[in-house]
């Protein structure tokens, strides 16, 4: 019985000396830290929390939300879930068409290359006269709403176009010289009033804000302002107010290059069933787009993503019973309902609150689930390489880190796995405090080195 005792004690007792290491490494971390802190560790091969400060107390996720969208969709629609634009034709004879409808899916990723492609579509199928397009984006009935000019503020849609936003590239030729102003997609027929200078050592800001005119199809963007002067070009983005408005400008482009000959392209429901099928445009896969959401935080993304989970209302999907699908999978990871308030699948919102000690569980369920643990992992930024994580200090030679992380005014979070070649751990890091951001990132990047210690 010695024996065996003795053999048992060698084998447990390095693991239980490095988890013990790493709780005196936390400790001496976390024992100054202000109020407003979440933190929990979980050795994910001994099936067990090693460490655990403020586990319960629901505080704000930031982007970290998004980690609770990813679940949700891969778990409900599938990692090879597509949306879809469809293309419906009545009245064809020959090349001509009476009335063509393109029916919004809710796609995240039609950009100018796809839409070009589904042109392309229907110039394949030797169509050169259409009388009138019809644009249908009704199948998103209800859905988050445009809050500001950034490109992040954008609003979602049954059709949204190019992440509903628009590329302003800033060149400036000279100190003191008026900057050159490109949009694109260059399609886009808006009109720019005013110009910004470019200025050294300029702390003003400049500005690019759009005005639609009513009852017509063009948009102006009245620019003014200074710009720091560099030698190189700049792009920014900002949102768009309409992108039916948007979609038809560069739309009416396409078709003019491929030399089709349409009348009008107004916005109509499709409602016709005895239409025939003329195309069906798929979007990359599911577990692709939430890759793309997740290495670069893109809030457009989940928002459009979250509505697409309401499966009540298919036909006019309403964000509102996405929201509730995020609560009852969020109830999968805590019994106590005070641990979560979802009002966004982003992580936008102040209002959202969840627990280090749910998203804990979401991660270690993720991890467990042979049906979502490599496309769930594989969405994550890897520490020091790619996405929001390529310019942290997070790495070691003895693994990597996979991780998503949160930023919003007054918060910082980060939360995934440390992948280690001898051990694997699942972390949550909630900042709620009035710490400078970089004050909060050397925080987490300093609990990252602890877990990589022995």
């Amino acid at each position: 019985m010695k024996i065996i005792l003795s053999i048992l004690l060698f084998f447990l007792f390095p693991s239980y000396l490095h988890a013990q290491n790493i709780v005196e490494g936390l400790n001496n971390l976390t024992n100054n830290q202000q109020d407003g802190l979440g933190l929990i560790v979980y050795d994910l091969d001994a099936n067990k929390t090693i460490y655990a400060k403020n586990e319960h107390l629901p505080l704000k996720p930031a982007s970290v939300m998004k980690l609770l969208t990813t679940y949700a969709a891969l778990d409900s629609l599938g990692s090879e879930f597509t949306f879809q634009t469809k293309l419906y034709s009545e009245n064809r004879k020959d090349n001509f068409i009476d009335n063509l409808y393109i029916v919004g899916g809710g796609d995240p990723t039609l950009t100018t290359e796809q839409l070009w492609l589904i042109v392309r579509a229907i110039k394949r199928k030797r169509i050169d006269t259409i009388q009138n397009v019809y644009l249908d984006d009704t199948i998103y009935k209800t859905f988050n709403q445009r809050s500001g000019e950034r490109a992040y503020q954008t609003g979602n849609s049954g059709f949204p176009f190019n992440f509903n936003s628009i590329d302003f590239e800033l060149c400036a030729k000279g100190n003191n010289e008026r900057v050159d102003v490109n949009i694109d997609p260059w399609e886009y027929k808006a009109r720019l009033f005013g110009w910004i200078r470019s200025l050294k050592g300029s702390t003003k800001g400049y500005s690019i804000i759009e005005r639609n005119i009513e009852n017509s199809p063009n948009v102006i963007y009245l620019i003014s302002g200074d710009a720091p002067f560099i030698n190189t070009c700049t792009e920014v983005y900002r949102s768009v107010e309409d992108p039916i408005k948007y979609l038809t400008s560069v739309l009416k482009e396409y078709f003019r290059i491929l030399d089709i000959k349409v009348g009008t392209i107004t916005k109509k429901e499709f409602k016709n069933t005895n239409f025939k099928e003329l195309y069906i445009h798929n979007s990359k896969s599911l577990k692709q787009i939430i890759g793309d959401m997740n290495h670069f935080s893109n809030n457009f993304i989940a928002e459009q993503i979250v509505v697409a989970l309401d499966k009540n209302t298919p036909k006019h999907k309403l964000r509102e019973e996405g929201l509730r699908t995020l609560s009852k999978y969020a109830k999968l990871f805590s019994n106590n309902e005070k641990e979560f308030y979802i009002v966004d699948a982003s992580g936008l919102s102040h209002e959202n609150k969840l627990s280090p000690f749910l998203l804990l569980n979401l991660l270690v369920s993720a991890y467990n689930n042979p049906f979502l643990s490599v496309d769930f992992l594989s969405s994550l930024p890897i520490g020091s390489k790619s996405g929001t994580l390529k310019t942290r200090d997070i790495k070691s030679l003895n693994g990597v880190v996979r991780a998503k992380t949160g930023t919003i005014d007054g918060v910082s979070s980060l939360a995934g796995y440390v992948l280690r070649k001898d051990k694997k751990y699942a972390f949550v890091i909630l900042q709620n405090s009035g710490l400078l951001p970089t004050k909060k990132h050397q925080f987490e990047e300093k609990i990252i080195k602890v877990l990589f210690s022995r």
